[in-house]
């Protein structure tokens, strides 16, 4: 059966969904994040312990030095032209109100964030958890409450603890995506990827934080599997799953982007959706849905 607590601490409160399978840990005051999604007391998310029980001051001026990086998955806007950098304060570190529903089977929790100043934005992130099943379900939307139209699209961002490595099956398609290095970042050496041969090419990425890179791809796998190896007997698998939305214009140019840190231990696994022109008060939203497995480590992949 799933069930819910709510733990609260000097500054945030924790909301908490377990099933007997997997855990998941929401804090509405850190921008609605997910924080834990573990399996067997091992959470697959980085989460920022220095700033675990804090909050980020949305008052402040917009600038690098006071944006907090509190780990876990949270949704941005595409492209990032539109805003930058850091995140903009109210949608990324602010305060976001929540509704709880249980059902039969199944907990439902929708976290609500305030209108930014800046483009009139407003992110609704809902996300569910069943009885007896690893899998979790999450709708990312945006709501444009702005006079004007917007081009953008909705940009999943999943931080997951490292060292370990994904893997990206490539599009069926090669003349229609590719893999892109961007350009502000250095290309990885041969040591941080590789092309595998599993009748269709996978594209495997080692994040090891051993270099600072991002690599994107076009893909209609409708997926994305990350790997954490425990030890020699146990490693975790991560899988995002997504809708592959066709020969589309992506914000960035791709529909998945892996990005690696070389300070914290962390990568980010990140899902976009299609641009389009949302219409004032109109709204564009994407599903995503993850699953967590521990399995033996055959030391195969």
């Amino acid at each position: 059966m799933v069930n819910y607590s709510i733990k609260h601490y000097k500054k945030v409160q924790e909301i908490v969904l377990e099933n007997g399978l997997v855990k998941l840990i929401i804090v509405p005051e850190q921008g609605g994040r997910i924080v834990e999604y573990s399996i067997e007391n091992v959470n697959i998310l980085f989460r920022n312990e220095q700033y675990k029980n804090t909050i980020g001051d949305i008052n402040k001026k917009r600038k690098a030095e006071n944006w907090i990086n509190f780990g876990g998955y949270k949704g941005w806007e595409a492209p990032q032209i539109n805003w930058g950098w850091p995140p903009v304060f109210e949608l990324d570190l602010g305060n976001y109100d929540y509704e709880l529903r249980k059902g039969s089977n199944e907990i439902q929790v929708t976290l609500t964030s305030e209108i930014s100043k800046m483009d009139k934005l407003q992110f609704v992130r809902t996300i569910i958890m069943h009885d007896s099943s690893n899998a979790i379900k999450i709708n990312e939307k945006i709501i444009n409450h702005s006079n004007n139209f917007k081009n953008l699209a909705v940009w999943g961002n999943t931080q997951v603890a490292t060292p370990g490595f994904c893997e990206i099956q490539l599009n069926s398609d090669l003349f229609f995506g590719g893999i892109t290095f961007y350009q502000n970042f250095k290309i990885p050496s041969s040591k941080a990827y590789e092309l595998k041969d599993r009748g269709k090419k996978v594209l495997k990425i080692i994040c090891d934080n051993c270099e600072k890179f991002k690599v994107g791809v076009v893909t209609d796998n409708e997926k994305l599997k990350y790997y954490l190896p425990l030890n020699k007997d146990k490693i975790v698998i991560f899988t995002i799953k997504f809708n592959y939305q066709g020969k589309v214009v992506y914000p960035h140019g791709s529909n998945v982007e892996v990005f690696v840190d070389d300070i914290l231990s962390y990568a980010e696994l990140e899902v976009l959706g299609k641009l389009a022109n949302v219409s004032p008060k109109g709204s564009i939203s994407m599903d995503m849905e993850w699953d967590l497995e521990m399995i033996k480590n055959t030391n195969e992949r």
